[in-house]
């Protein structure tokens, strides 16, 4: 049988920061890696999804969040904070990712 093999690849980087206390007014962090994507005039939207688990042992973290951004200028946190379970299961889960999808479009 005749056939045409052919191979597609997409080279794709990105940083990764280590930092604690993301979101104190303190770190810059995600303040200044937000800056870099911002054009002028146009408000950035930020949406957080958040592990379940994580929320439980830090349960002031939504009100720091929204704190944290309720400081920055021309950029806003979206609507919603979505939280979700942890695990593998929530990964592959279509009802979780429609969950995303629509928060996005919310947005």
């Amino acid at each position: 049988m005749d056939f045409l093999q052919q191979v597609f690849q997409v080279k794709f980087e990105y940083k990764v920061f280590f930092t604690t206390h993301l979101f104190d007014e303190k770190n810059d962090v995600l303040s200044s890696f937000l800056e870099t994507g911002k054009k002028k005039g146009v408000v950035q939207k930020v949406l957080l999804v958040i592990d379940e688990g994580f929320l439980k042992h830090y349960p002031h973290l939504i009100d720091q969040i929204k704190e944290y951004f309720s400081g920055l200028a021309g950029i806003r946190l979206a609507n919603n904070i979505i939280i979700l379970p942890g695990g593998e299961a929530v990964k592959n889960s279509e009802e979780h990712f429609y969950k995303i999808v629509e928060a996005v479009h919310q947005s």
